[in-house]
């Protein structure tokens, strides 16, 4: 991007404190603009633009409270021999998306996303965790995981806690 993190942040700043947003979901969008139409696109100008939007609870104060219902996602989980499932691209959102509208067509809240190998990868819009005799496990990215800075701070929070942690593979019967 033609910016730097500095730049960014206080664009950023800029955007919530003009639209008085107390709390709000933030996504930045970088794409290749204006130029030579194609499979391409290098030669282009990077162009931004950052959305921000008052956004409650994901799945609803009804989900936190009582719980949902997921629906293993006939749709596959990227991996990285199709396009990178680490980076944050309209591609991944793609998949999150059909993975979402199937469990919902469904009558389920949630879908769950297989990897290619057939193990636990993540949810549409969230990393996946499982406690499992006392220990508190998730999928490692090699598994087409988000790294996600959801997944980051709750392994802190399991680490200041004293709460075993470790990445695993998992597999649907878990």
């Amino acid at each position: 991007p033609p910016y730097s993190t500095d730049e960014l942040v206080k664009a950023t700043q800029h955007l919530i404190r003009e639209n008085s947003l107390d709390s709000c979901y933030i996504r930045p969008l970088f794409y290749f603009g204006y130029g030579e139409m194609g499979l391409n696109p290098s030669k282009n100008n990077v162009d931004c633009v950052i959305a921000a939007w008052p956004w409650g609870t994901y799945l609803g104060e009804e989900g936190l409270k009582n719980g949902i219902c997921c629906k293993i996602s006939s749709w596959a989980r990227i991996d990285s021999r199709t396009v990178p499932p680490l980076a944050k691209s309209a591609s991944n959102y793609l998949n999150s998306g059909l993975a979402k509208q199937e469990a919902l067509r469904c009558g389920y809240e949630e879908a769950i996303l297989l990897n290619a190998n057939g193990r636990i990868a993540e949810g549409p819009g969230e990393n996946l965790f499982m406690i499992k005799d006392n220990i508190l496990y998730t999928p490692d990215v090699s598994e087409s995981a988000l790294k996600g800075i959801t997944a980051k701070t709750i392994i802190e929070c399991a680490k200041y806690l004293e709460i075993p942690f470790e990445y695993k593979s998992i597999i649907r019967d878990e």
